[in-house]
């Protein structure tokens, strides 16, 4: 009997610990850094990759042509971003949750229907992830939609 509680009391002991290692590999309130998001479809002419990078209070802009073609320069823009929706928008990542998705979700632009992207970086460590088009996890969905929101207003204002 003494044999099975010591048993049992070590057993406890382990599984406290390993969660405590688990809980402790990503600081539950890590700073974000930046937060990136883009778009691509493979087969396409013209510009077919397009990207924002966000940070607490900056936001840059590129699209870029799959072409070696000087019709379709690279174009980058930046500008100053409100720091309330940055703090907005970082409030709504759960980045242990972000973390623990897989890097490829899904088939991204199979059958050239596109892919999407999100990257983000913090002191400690930088995941990105890639899914289908216009099919974001539903753990990430509460912000995709922002992030596609402001990569259209770039596209809006440039194109």
């Amino acid at each position: 009997m003494k044999s099975k509680l010591i048993l049992l009391l070590a057993l406890t002991l382990l599984v406290i610990s390993c969660e405590n290692i688990e809980n402790s590999e990503f600081n539950l309130d890590v700073e974000i850094l930046s937060i990136s998001y883009g778009t691509y479809f493979g087969e396409c002419y013209g510009y077919c990759s397009q990207s924002i990078k966000i940070e607490n209070d900056s936001i840059s802009y590129q699209a870029q042509s799959w072409s070696e073609n000087d019709n379709y320069p690279l174009i980058a823009y930046s500008t100053k971003f409100s720091e309330e929706y940055w703090k907005l928008l970082e409030e709504k990542i759960d980045f242990l949750i972000f973390r623990n998705l897989e890097e490829v979700i899904g088939c991204p632009d199979c059958a050239d229907e596109g892919a999407e992207w999100v990257e983000v970086e913090t002191e400690d460590i930088t995941h990105k992830i890639t899914f289908e088009y216009n099919n974001p996890p539903e753990e990430i969905s509460n912000y995709i939609e922002d992030l596609s929101e402001l990569l259209s207003e770039f596209q809006e204002d440039i194109f």
